[in-house]
């Protein structure tokens, strides 16, 4: 397991360099030859269905054109991951060094994993959904320029969906590769179905509520990209939130599978209650942010 564990560790680590190296050069290039282009970084549509697109666009490219925006934002999809196989390798240590694992039937050993598979989903859910801070510093990020953006000939809703779904995109692909390891550590084909399904849609619901955390009180006088990102309680309030929701994300299955006789039935009532809630949370949340984000963002004092 050790050897495993150093050798995938290892694997990630090395994309991770090879990632942010090339994060960096980009970046430092686009410093470089910035104000060289004709268009001055101006976003330019060549008709009006192009503007959801060219504002995605943009978003993603000031993203990585600064070193510390890019790090903070997508080396979750990396990091995770490992976070995710440890507290599994965790897991089974603790539960092999109590010499349970001799004693135990093949009954209680598949409980055990099935128990594993809700504790990793929950783990995912708080690491996987929280580590990007794009979302939390949506706005906060655009610093002086964001009076530029309350000058484009765009809906500000249409503004905010694109930054909206830049983030939910890099927090999806850090739940999948997430997942995919929680799979190989502890199988059950219903957890990882109705797990994506519920983490998607959570992860949803959290990005909108980081966005609009965010556009009620952004902090846009700041002088270095670690002050915008760390030094910020809209980064961290939602974070910690969720942090406390996967608690109990975590302790909910356990008990249910704890006081229900029939394993089955505890996954069916966890489900049902953990995927209510993931709908819930995506709609109310939605509804929150784009019914409120014309009126917000007219309001922010760039």
């Amino acid at each position: 397991n050790l050897a495993v564990f150093v050798g995938f560790a290892v694997v990630l680590l090395a994309l991770a360099v090879l990632v942010s190296s090339a994060v960096y050069r980009r970046g430092a290039r686009s410093i470089l030859e910035g104000g060289t282009k004709k268009n001055n970084g101006k976003v330019e549509f060549k008709q009006s269905g192009s503007a959801l697109s060219a504002l995605f666009k943009k978003e993603w490219r000031e993203l990585v054109r600064t070193p510390a925006f890019a790090f903070q934002c997508l080396s979750g999809i990396l990091l995770c991951p490992i976070i995710i196989y440890f507290m599994s390798s965790m897991f089974t240590s603790g539960f092999e060094a109590s010499g349970g694992a001799d004693e135990v039937t093949a009954e209680f050993l598949n409980f055990m994993t099935l128990l594993k598979s809700f504790v990793l989903i929950g783990f995912i859910s708080m690491f996987s959904v929280s580590m990007n801070v794009g979302a939390p510093t949506a706005i906060t990020r655009e610093g002086g320029n964001c009076y530029v953006l309350k000058t484009m000939p765009v809906p500000y809703r249409t503004i905010v969906t694109a930054k909206l779904l830049l983030y939910v995109l890099i927090s999806s692909l850090s739940i999948v590769t997430s997942l995919i390891v929680s799979s190989i550590m502890a199988f059950d084909l219903a957890n990882v179905i109705f797990g994506t399904i519920f983490l998607l849609l959570y992860n949803y619901g959290y990005n909108c509520v980081c966005v609009y955390i965010d556009l009620r009180r952004p902090k846009l006088n700041w002088s270095t990209p670690n002050e915008a990102v760390k030094n910020n309680r809209n980064s961290v309030v939602p974070m910690l939130i969720n942090m406390a929701a996967s608690i109990v994300i975590i302790a909910l299955p356990v008990v249910f599978l704890i006081l229900i006789p029939s394993t089955l039935i505890a996954k069916i009532v966890a489900w049902t209650l953990l995927c209510g809630v993931g709908v819930a949370a995506a709609i109310v949340f939605h509804n929150l942010l784009f019914a409120n984000a014309d009126r917000l963002f007219d309001n922010i004092a760039a």
